[in-house]
């Protein structure tokens, strides 16, 4: 029988987790719906997006440099979930929550990874690293996701970004807006319309 101490430990991992790819999702510009920690029959967190589009024309994946900036974002959002819970909780199975989340950003690396497989090792690894720094350095960030998802249960987009304003007085992702050059912007900076099915992240 699961005791109160570790029901809300456990609680606590899947808030992390949840909250690593809610800031994720903040600062790399993929819209989501709500991310919450009450737990279903199928999870025991999950953060929504809306429908997303990986396709140029039915059943042909968009392979312009946009059409692949999107399933990047989206596999770096799912390596974020388990990397928060690990800076969190090293202990925590960790592993286990990441399951699906492996599961997502596995289906979608295979639509875009080089054909060499030495060359995609390396890729998966990029975006990996990719993951580890933004959890990093956006670590504030996650905690305060984090907390609030302990205190409220469920946030919304909205309850999201007034978390990570609130932790930065601004908004952070306008703040860096200013600082760029008119010129020259990353397309990271670009936010795609979505359409097509729902993907979840989910522990």
């Amino acid at each position: 029988m699961t005791t109160k101490s570790t029901a809300a430990e456990r609680l606590r991992h899947t808030a992390y987790h949840e909250a690593g790819h809610a800031v994720a999702s903040y600062f790399l510009q993929v819209p989501i719906r709500d991310v919450t920690i009450i737990p279903d029959k199928d999870s025991l967190g999950v953060l929504t997006h809306p429908p997303i589009r990986f396709v140029r024309h039915p059943g042909v994946f968009d392979d312009s440099r946009r059409g692949i900036d999107r399933p990047e974002r989206h596999i770096i959002v799912c390596f974020a979930g388990p990397l928060a819970q690990r800076r969190f909780a090293p202990g925590s199975r960790w592993r286990v929550g990441a399951y699906h989340d492996f599961n997502a950003a596995g289906e979608l690396m295979v639509r875009i990874q080089d054909p060499d497989p030495e060359g995609a090792r390396l890729y998966g690894r990029l975006l990996h690293g990719r993951a580890q720094v933004l959890v990093k350095n956006h670590w504030k960030d996650i905690v305060a996701v984090a907390e609030a998802l302990l205190k409220h249960k469920r946030l919304d987009a909205d309850g999201v970004n007034a978390v990570i304003e609130r932790v930065h007085g601004v908004k952070p992702l306008e703040r860096e807006r200013m600082r760029q050059p008119r010129q020259g912007r990353s397309a990271d900076v670009i936010c795609p319309r979505f359409d097509g099915r729902d993907v979840g992240h989910g522990q």
